[in-house]
């Protein structure tokens, strides 16, 4: 936060709001589409042996029926 929206909180309160917005736009925009190794670790953390194992199965079964088409 800038030093300009702590001394005059009443008459920079929306700039700095807007300020703020326009930072987690930029953040958001550089994070957005991903989706990696993060994500599958806690995934399958949260699954565990038997539910991977279920995600697996069922992956292949459409992997089987998009192939015979």
């Amino acid at each position: 936060m800038s030093s300009s929206c702590v001394a005059r909180p009443h008459s920079t309160a929306w700039h700095c709001l807007q300020s703020l917005s326009n930072c987690y736009s930029v953040i958001h925009s550089l994070y957005s589409g991903f989706v990696g190794a993060p994500h599958f670790r806690v995934v399958a953390k949260l699954l565990g042996y038997q539910g991977i194992a279920v995600v697996i199965e069922e992956l292949l079964k459409i992997v089987k029926s998009l192939v015979s088409i």
